[in-house]
């Protein structure tokens, strides 16, 4: 057998899945834009070891498809991506031009290796479980001991700086969990997507606690959406499923149990908090100020630069974020078309997909969006929503492969 680099390049490519929750990186580039001596997160030009393996495996991998036609997704799905594209290069003013292009260009090759099978959808819900469940370990022994764990080097934040994530119970402060991640609901968004994507229940059961100890609102929130949307949906087999895994709920549902009985109080005090959400709802209006006063947006990821031209009241550094709604920061950024294109991707990819785990994987997303903004400005969420969509598109129904094969060219073959 001779050297064979797609298995290289597969190998390269599933690492680089598998460290995606870890920050490990380089800035390039800074803004001049800061906000009292704290530096702008959202604005900031890094490369991460996820970008530069998936460089590589691409380097490996299409030479030796060259014999083979590379498919680029399907006509509406490259035509939007080729429009979004475009329309961030055009609107963007604040990154310098090469590493934008360096930044989209990573985005693309991830989607081209993922559609042309480097990997395929049981593979990336094997990476992606696996180093959930590790994210999940690391999220339940920073709750425990509430503080970091000393894995610096990996992106882990420290857990006794200000403005990390809490949670109010009485008079005390908790750290919730962050794994690796910049914040607690990425990796709840993390943890989600490997819960819908993997299979060993081990390993699932290890991320429900871990995203438990996240306390994230929206994500949880998502998944019950998800379940609900699931058990409507699908009855019968609900009801075959339980009776054959009797023994195995019955276990999980003792762990979700007792899980809640111990952490019922933070849980409780995190649900019926408002000051988050009191924070949050402060920003829609400067933001629908901003889309009014630029019907063009205000560029990628400029959000933050601009948010305090449309609010009186002076912002403290923290609160330099984009609103929370992925499709409202979309729309004040690239314009509402750039907003319409984003929900053309999602609800395609709904309709193109049968693959159940993939489609309530995007579920999901999309509902996380309407409280959360990661997905779309943050490396780590951009990096989930082009894998996810990249599988959608990688996987089409079974209907859409019948009609193919049954077309009236191949008919006449």
């Amino acid at each position: 057998m001779g050297f064979n680099p797609t298995k290289i390049a597969k190998l390269l490519f599933q690492i680089a899945v598998f460290i995606l929750p870890f920050q490990i990186f380089t800035i390039v580039w800074q803004p001049e834009i800061n906000f009292s001596g704290h530096v702008n997160q959202f604005n900031n030009a890094s490369i991460y070891l996820t970008d530069l393996l998936m460089v590589l495996s691409a380097i490996l991998f299409f030479p030796y498809k060259f014999h083979k036609k590379i498919s680029l997704g399907k006509k509406p799905i490259l035509i939007s991506l080729i429009l979004l594209t475009g329309l961030i290069i055009a609107s963007n003013n604040v990154f310098p031009i090469t590493w934008l292009i360096w930044k989209l260009a990573i985005f693309w090759i991830a989607y081209i290796l993922i559609i042309n099978k480097i990997i395929d959808k049981e593979s990336a819900g094997k990476m992606l479980l696996i180093s959930a469940a590790i994210q999940s370990l690391l999220a339940i022994t920073q709750f425990l001991i509430q503080k970091s764990i000393g894995l610096s080097f990996l992106g882990e934040p420290d857990l006794l700086a200000n403005g990390i994530a809490k949670i109010d119970i009485g008079t005390e402060k908790f750290i919730r969990s962050y794994g690796t991640m910049p914040h607690p609901n990425i990796l709840a968004g993390f943890l989600l997507m490997a819960l819908f994507l993997g299979k060993n229940k081990i390993l699932k059961t290890i991320c429900v606690i871990g995203l438990v100890l996240t306390f994230s609102r929206s994500a949880i929130l998502a998944a019950t959406m998800c379940g609900l949307v699931y058990l409507i949906c699908n009855f019968k087999n609900t009801i075959s499923y339980i009776k054959s895994k009797k023994i195995f709920l019955a276990g999980m549902i003792l762990v979700i149990i007792a899980l809640s009985i111990l952490a019922y109080p933070q849980i409780k005090s995190r649900l019926l908090s408002t000051t988050e959400i009191e924070e949050r709802l402060m920003i829609l209006a400067p933001t629908i100020e901003m889309i009014k006063e630029n019907p063009l947006g205000v560029g990628w990821e400029n959000f933050t630069n601009e948010i305090q031209k449309y609010t009186e009241e002076k912002l403290a550094p923290w609160e330099y974020q984009p609103v929370h709604n992925i499709y409202l920061s979309a729309t004040a950024e690239i314009s509402i078309f750039g907003a319409g294109l984003l929900l053309f991707l999602i609800i395609y990819s709904l309709f193109a997909i049968e693959d159940k785990k993939i489609k309530y994987t995007i579920i999901a997303f999309a509902i996380i969006g309407l409280f959360d903004h990661y997905q779309y400005t943050l490396y780590q969420g951009e990096m989930m929503s082009v894998i996810i969509l990249s599988l959608a598109v990688a996987y089409p129904s079974h209907r859409a492969k019948t009609l193919k094969r049954t077309s009236p060219a191949s008919l006449r073959a």
